[in-house]
């Protein structure tokens, strides 16, 4: 943001002049102070020294590496696989995806992502950014479904200090994070009525926002990208049509793992690579030819994060230089069997035989979906703390 300015000494107002990918690059640099960190998982985290000019307002933040494309084209794929933040392409549908990005990332219209959870719709949000003209500026994403619904606009919009008890000191909220870069809404078809109003009149407006308890307001210049897992009827049902209007300028639609089956082998070694590092299980070198073809003959219900997760699990359990069927566990043990083989007998006997079909219920969505506990917990009709207490007392490992 260029300014910060007093307006009759009661509101601020952030002004971002420009617009545009052209407008995000030039304004990315000098408009905060940023130091980046080396995390764990090789992201990076931004530690901000406020808005331009609004001292002890210190926000921390992580954002993510630019994403690379790897595919087993490349003379360099073999080099590549296992490193953080890539996108492993060998199918013609997700070739053709890319070409369709690569062209979305030279505008600045909202582009929405859909397709099934697990397909790695916010990776390709990411790849979306670092190729587009904001690439200099932040990558903000949130998951419109995970803030609780009483924090939301504040979360969004930001607040002054005093808005209400406990706003000890002035925020500008994940927009205002987002200023001269791409702020990624997941999940946009669980955003409320009320915030989509609010949504729509940042979009009709041009980027014009309101914090909470404000009399003024602040403009940002960010590109909006969302996705969803809703189907196109769902999605219609979900959204306001004018906020649909808006935000689908451009669509990407993310094939599920079955329907490109020409991927799957590739992400598997990625996922091999990467695992057996994170893991420290550097002897674990590949898979034998059974767990190669139950690799190929699954149906991936979860997608890419269910294929990730079942490597993961089998870098693990391998007992030889060799992943074989058995450490894959893609066939879930019949409900009686998983009773048994999962807690002794005695410690089975205190459940009754409902709670035994809820336990047996809850493990049964979370394979099909990876283990992504939002997701279980939508399909399940429970909210995801509700999920959560019950994977603790059913004892559920493994997600």
């Amino acid at each position: 943001m260029k300014a910060l300015e007093e307006a009759g000494g009661r509101t601020e107002r952030i002004t971002a002049g420009g617009n545009g990918g052209n407008g995000g690059q030039g304004q990315a640099g000098g408009n905060h102070e940023a130091v980046e960190f080396a995390d764990g998982d090789g992201g990076l985290r931004e530690e901000t020294q406020g808005l331009a000019g609004l001292k002890n307002h210190h926000r921390v933040r992580r954002i993510y590496k630019p994403y690379d494309v790897i595919s087993p084209d490349n003379s360099t794929f073999q080099k590549d696989l296992g490193k953080d933040h890539v996108v492993v392409v060998a199918s013609p549908p997700m070739s053709r995806l890319l070409k369709e990005l690569s062209i979305f990332a030279r505008s600045d219209a909202p582009v929405l992502i859909t397709g099934e959870s697990g397909v790695g719709k916010e990776a390709l949000a990411s790849l979306l950014h670092y190729k587009s003209g904001w690439s200099k500026g932040p990558f903000v994403s949130v998951n419109c479904a995970a803030i609780p619904s009483e924090l939301v606009e504040s979360e969004m919009f930001g607040l002054v200090r005093g808005a209400f008890t406990g706003a000890l000191r002035e925020r500008f909220g994940l927009f205002g994070e987002a200023d001269s870069g791409t702020l990624f809404l997941d999940e946009i078809a669980e955003m409320s009525l009320p915030l989509q109003s609010k949504l729509l009149r940042a979009l009709q407006t041009e980027g014009e926002m309101r914090q909470v308890g404000a009399s003024g307001t602040y403009r940002v210049n960010c590109r909006i990208v969302t996705a969803t897992n809703r189907s196109a009827k769902e999605l219609a049902q979900k959204l306001r049509a004018d906020i649909l209007n808006r935000i689908a300028v451009f669509q990407i639609n993310v094939p599920p793992l079955r329907k490109r089956p020409e991927d799957i082998q590739p992400l598997a070694e990625h996922f091999l690579a990467l695992y057996k590092r994170i893991e420290d299980r550097l002897a674990v070198t590949g898979f034998t030819a059974e767990a190669r073809q139950a690799l190929q003959s699954c149906p991936w219900p979860g997608n890419v994060r269910q294929l990730s997760n079942a490597v993961r699990r089998a870098v693990m359990l391998a007992s030889t230089t060799q992943i074989d069927v058995q450490n894959l566990q893609l066939n879930p043990p019949e409900p009686a069997d998983e009773a048994q083989t999962t807690a002794p007998t005695e410690v089975v006997q205190e459940w009754t035989v409902l709670e035994r079909v809820e336990r047996n219920a809850i493990i049964k969505m979370l394979v099909e979906t990876g283990g992504n506990k939002l997701e279980t917990a939508r399909r399940l009709g429970i909210g995801r703390q509700t999920l959560y207490n019950k994977i603790k007392a059913y004892r559920i490992e493994g997600f």
